[in-house]
């Protein structure tokens, strides 16, 4: 059986149980990994944030999560997955498996990727195996939600005002989709928002924080496929929690917006005082530097009124009378 080893500094406290001492000491000193010429590294590598050079053979996967860089010259076995991180394969490398990048940028220094037939995304290159996939459209996603403020690139101002309100109103679709389907817990969820945004906040925060953690020990301790879909299945419960989180955080929003609206007014009731809390969110969510703080403050007290919402509503144990 082949020994895993990691080199991702935020899991330290792991290798110091998990890790041999003279293993330990070699992954805290070390800033950078290198498997250099005529070397031959065995089982998959997986690093956060830090640097690889690849001049040798590496008989296993690479994933890089997290502004790591790679300089492949040598030969990857298996795969070459880029999170959020970059990648340079120099003349003469070779990726025996695929090649996956969603967030971060590839660099051929020969051989460009052509477009291939193998679905939507794909393509070819004479130095990889297997296919190469850089998801764009998630990226693109991605940076938007970031950076909600379009007046921040005054040159792009148009595209992303159009992206932005596009992603708003899948909000509302969402949010109202949310409210027909379960209109009294999302309304119960909603009533436990006010005056609870600090502690909403930290715990959605915290949920984050470990849903991350929990993800990176995934890459480290898993093979590098299993540990991807175990990553895939928490990013998906972090996505469902924030879609039905922000449905009631715009509902609470909103019911303080149209709290003195009449009785069969347009703005009574709970469909308009979602729109309404949709509407002044991304109305705020536009301002520059404030916008992305506040959208995300917002983000990470929905998350924690879901986990919240979630935790209320475990089963307890009751004790009957003697």
């Amino acid at each position: 059986m082949r020994r895993r080893q990691t080199r991702a500094p935020i899991f330290l406290a792991a290798s110091l149980l998990l890790a041999s001492p003279a293993a330990r000491s070699e992954e805290s000193s070390a800033s950078e990994m290198r498997v250099g010429k005529g070397e031959t590294r065995t089982g998959d590598v997986v690093l956060l944030g830090r640097q690889f050079f690849l001049e040798g053979e590496l008989d296993g996967s690479l994933v890089l999560v997290g502004g790591g860089h790679a300089t492949v010259s040598g030969r990857i076995r298996r795969d070459l997955i880029l999170l959020g991180s970059d990648a340079t394969v120099q003349r003469g490398a070779r990726i025996d498996g695929d090649v996956l990048s969603v967030g971060g940028s590839l660099a051929f220094e020969e051989n460009p990727p052509a477009v291939s037939s193998d679905g939507p995304g794909a393509k070819s290159s004479p130095q990889v195996g297997g296919r190469v996939r850089t998801v764009s459209a998630l990226e693109a996603a991605v940076a938007t939600e970031l950076q909600t403020s379009p007046a921040a690139s005054l040159a792009e101002w148009p595209f992303l005002l159009s992206f932005r309100l596009a992603l708003l109103f899948a909000w509302l679709i969402v949010a109202f989709g949310l409210l027909l389907a379960a209109p009294r817990a999302l309304g119960a969820a909603a009533a436990g928002v006010p005056g609870r945004g600090a502690f909403l906040g930290v715990f959605g925060a915290t949920a984050v924080l470990t849903a991350g953690f929990a993800g990176a020990l995934a890459l480290s301790l898993f093979p590098s496929r299993l540990a991807l879909a175990a990553g895939a299945a928490l990013l998906a419960v972090l996505v469902a929690a924030k879609a039905w989180g922000l449905a009631a955080v715009f509902l609470a929003l909103g019911r303080r917006l149209n709290a003195a609206a009449p009785r069969g007014s347009a703005l009574f009731g709970d469909p308009a005082a979602a729109a309404l809390g949709l509407l002044a969110l991304g109305a705020a969510s536009l301002v520059p530097l404030a916008g992305p703080l506040l959208w995300g403050a917002a983000s990470l007290v929905g998350i924690g009124v879901s986990f919240a919402a979630a935790a209320s509503r475990s089963p307890r144990v009751a004790l009957a009378p003697s």
